[in-house]
């Protein structure tokens, strides 16, 4: 019995050996997703600040109160992410998010210890590339997911990184400085420890790699997509940053609240909208259909409330297609040998350079109605741009498959030329007479032929009587039949 109950418990700990790993990798995985999760919103809740323009009180970025560190943070950005486009791709991960870090505590200490108006660009610089650095990293972790998984990922990190915002904009300032401290703070660490944990066999990455559903994208399609939508945070950045409200509502912006209403919509389409169908109706009918009602909207006059209406959907639209770019940025970047860091470098630079254009657009010597007309121009050309692009791609694909259909036509005009070129020489025929011997072989009558040769009918007869003197034949049939003799094998000049 010993030795039963031994084999007994020695089999029950080899078991508790065998399944405890495989529980604990589960609860890690939680662990690491739910980690993801709240230190990306923590991360987006600190950058948001930096791009867009969230509340219509001057809130400070990080420690850098005044304009020029602002813009020295933008200008870092800018610069980290050219940088990152030389770095060899995927090589120095951990690197260039521990360079990163590095960065962003220096740069950080600096602007609080040091009040000076150069040393708070400077160090603006350093935080900005720092920034830049951590956020390529962050992005990196979501290789492997498909599409539909990062688009809900990435609305729901930005709803939440927008509550977050909107909480510390009801603080006080002392209260809402130590939020945002906390949320740089959280949103960095837990980036940099994402990055140098390698989660366990069946990971986040791993899992989410062997999950179906997603769109069934071709290379031309993301690249097509991801264009159009990074062009509308571009627009948005411009927009964002270099207007004033056209609603009257505390604390908050209207970038905040179209940011705010994207998010919700994204998250309403990923969820109702079928995961195949996803992206070809949001941008072959729901954005282009919204693009047409904002262009509608926007014929009103500008104190209206159809104009404000239409000002704040335009914030969604943009919003919403951002939103969609990181998605896009994702699938497309993570293909097999595709310029990672390239890619998304000059995308992140793109983006801080239409926020260093909207920040200085928005300080200019401008009336609010000339910037207005501005930015109104832009974005009314870019909502032109999204309504038409689905009737000018279909326009493209009629016209692809017209050319595809008419090849083998053309291939099929060109070889019957070669043989009636081969069959004048061989006989001795004018040009003009194999003009007509190509319309006698298709079958055409002598009043056809000399409309299509714009002679007369007794031109024609003349031709027809020469080739057949020519050929040594009496009739089209036998003229027909001396060419195909000549297309086989028996063909050759009658003795």
């Amino acid at each position: 019995m010993c030795g039963s109950d031994g084999g007994v418990l020695g089999s029950g700990s080899q078991k508790a050996q065998v399944s405890r790993p495989v529980w604990f990798n589960e609860r890690l995985v939680f662990l690491l997703r739910v980690g993801m999760y709240a230190g990306s919103v923590c991360f987006v809740a600190t950058l948001l600040p930096i791009f867009l323009r969230l509340t219509i009180a001057d809130v400070p970025v990080a420690a850098f109160v005044s304009e020029d560190g602002q813009l020295g943070v933008l200008v870092g950005c800018a610069l980290g992410s050219l940088i990152l486009m030389v770095v060899p791709q995927r090589r120095f991960e951990h690197a260039v998010a521990l360079l990163g870090f590095a960065s962003v505590c220096v740069g950080h200490s600096v602007s609080w210890f040091v009040s000076d108006s150069v040393f708070q660009v400077l160090s603006g610089i350093l935080f900005g590339m720092g920034l830049a650095f951590l956020s390529i990293s962050w992005f990196l972790l979501l290789r492997d997911t498909p599409f539909v998984r990062i688009l809900t990922h990435a609305a729901l990190v930005v709803l939440g990184a927008l509550l977050v915002n909107g909480v510390a904009f009801f603080l006080q300032a002392e209260a809402a400085t130590a939020l945002r401290e906390l949320l740089l703070f959280v949103g960095v660490v837990a980036v940099l420890a994402c990055v140098l944990v390698e989660p366990p066999e069946g990971g986040v990455a791993r899992v989410a790699a062997r999950e179906s559903g997603g769109w069934d994208e071709t290379p031309r399609e993301e690249l097509r997509g991801l264009a159009s939508s990074l062009l509308a945070l571009v627009v948005f950045a411009v927009y964002s940053n270099s207007l004033d409200n056209t609603f009257d509502i505390p604390h908050v912006s209207q970038s905040f609240l179209g940011l705010l209403l994207a998010a919700v919509l994204v998250l309403a389409m990923a969820r109702l909208v079928p995961k195949k169908a996803l992206v070809p109706f949001s941008y072959w009918m729901a954005f282009p259909c919204a693009a047409a009602l904002l262009v509608f909207l926007g014929s009103f006059l500008r104190q209206t409330v159809l104009f404000r209406v239409g000002s704040l959907g335009a914030a969604v639209l943009f919003s919403a297609l951002g939103i969609f770019a990181i998605a896009f940025l994702a699938s497309v970047c993570f293909r097999d040998g595709f310029p990672v860091l390239r890619t998304m470098g000059l995308s992140l630079a793109l983006l801080s350079g239409a926020s260093i254009v909207g920040r200085m657009l928005g300080l200019a010597d401008l009336a609010q109605d000339e910037r207005g007309s501005i930015v109104f121009v832009v974005s009314m050309a870019f909502m032109v741009y999204v309504m038409l692009s689905p009737a000018f791609q279909l326009w493209k694909t009629r016209k692809d498959a017209e050319s595809e259909e008419a090849a083998p036509v053309e291939r099929q005009s060109g070889n019957k030329a070669l043989v009636h070129e081969g069959f004048a020489r061989e006989w001795g025929l004018t040009p003009r007479e194999e003009e007509v011997l190509m319309y006698v072989n298709d079958g055409y009558n002598a009043p056809y032929i000399a409309k299509a040769l714009f002679v007369s009918d007794s031109t024609v007869r003349t031709h027809l009587k020469s080739i057949y003197r020519k050929t040594q034949t009496s009739s089209r049939m036998e003229l027909i039949d001396l060419m195909r003799g000549e297309r086989g094998e028996g063909g050759g000049k009658r003795k």
